[in-house]
């Protein structure tokens, strides 16, 4: 397990300067693959376990049904506030991310009573940095004067100083990450040091003249993949198969009928632009019961 969240922390490090050097729309569909890949792996890993599905019943069904049709009806009947309210959704976006990487951080210092005490005053300290770090991202995505192209709509944006924003929140996010590289001195684990780095780079926007905003889910995808591999490679041949069938699928309808043909009608482009928002609050849901580390079973199986 100590390889594998090594392996984590790098691969979270060294994917955006990777993405920088390939051409924008190459860039976009690795990060496409990527992304639906993972969104297939924690919905197979989900419902191909007939006591998950019995055991949160309403996450499995309920939750689904009820966010395409609220999504769905508020896109058809009220799609100019609609879109605005979309400004809010990167808030979920960006605090998703900052625990997972929080969680990779602590999980890396196991056996350290303090830093395995939620309340410490250690782990409180880091998940701070974390969410800090989030909001900056998400303020950042927020200071441009006009709108954003996502899920195939036009979003407007807060329209808030640019020069304020990024100065604080670098600011904020140097003394973060200042207090995550003393954590890692004080107890001689310096691999973890990797993934504060990296959730910086990840929100820092403006740092790399063009919009990562699009590129997070590829990030977040690939922080996870060493440990979404290792456990769909440990499942049976159906499920593994079933990963890839449904990884398939998704990359195919979401990218090239989605992102790369946005000309295909705004019959079509709505109800995809639906589908993506209610599969990524779903994912959020199904993620928090998969990887649930408080769980004996899944302790057991991550080691």
């Amino acid at each position: 397990m100590a390889f594998i969240l090594a392996l984590t922390h790098f691969t979270s490090l060294l994917w955006p300067p990777l993405l920088a050097l390939f051409p924008g729309p190459v860039a976009l569909a690795l990060a496409s693959v990527l992304s639906f890949f993972h969104f297939s792996a924690s919905l197979v890993l989900f419902y191909s376990q007939p006591g998950m599905r019995r055991k949160f019943s309403r996450v499995a069904w309920h939750l689904p049904l009820a966010l395409l049709i609220l999504l769905g009806g508020c896109m058809a009947l009220w799609p100019v506030g609609f879109a605005r309210w979309l400004i809010f959704f990167f808030v979920f976006l960006f605090w998703h991310y900052a625990k997972q990487s929080y969680g990779f951080f602590v999980l890396s210092f196991r056996g350290e009573p303090r830093m395995e005490d939620p309340n410490s005053f250690e782990r409180q300290g880091v998940l701070l940095y974390f969410l800090a770090a989030a909001l900056f991202g998400f303020l950042s995505t927020q200071t441009s004067g006009g709108t954003m192209l996502a899920f195939g709509i036009y979003i407007p944006t807060l329209n808030l100083p640019a020069a304020p924003v990024l100065w604080t929140g670098r600011i904020a996010c140097a003394l973060g990450l200042g207090y995550c590289g003393w954590i890692c001195f004080r107890y001689r684990r310096w691999v973890p040091l990797c993934t504060a780095l990296s959730f910086y780079l990840w929100v820092d926007l403006s740092l790399w003249n063009y919009q990562l905003l699009f590129l997070l889910p590829a990030f977040h995808a690939l922080q996870y993949l060493p440990i979404v591999g290792r456990r769909v490679l440990s499942q049976s041949l159906p499920v593994r198969l079933r990963w890839l069938a449904a990884g398939a699928a998704l990359t195919c309808a979401m990218y090239f009928l989605f992102r790369a043909h946005p000309v295909a009608g705004v019959g079509v482009l709505g109800f995809l632009g639906v589908l993506e928002i209610a599969m990524n609050f779903h994912h959020y849901f199904i993620d928090a019961y998969i990887w649930r580390f408080r769980d004996p079973g899944i302790r057991a199986e991550m080691n």
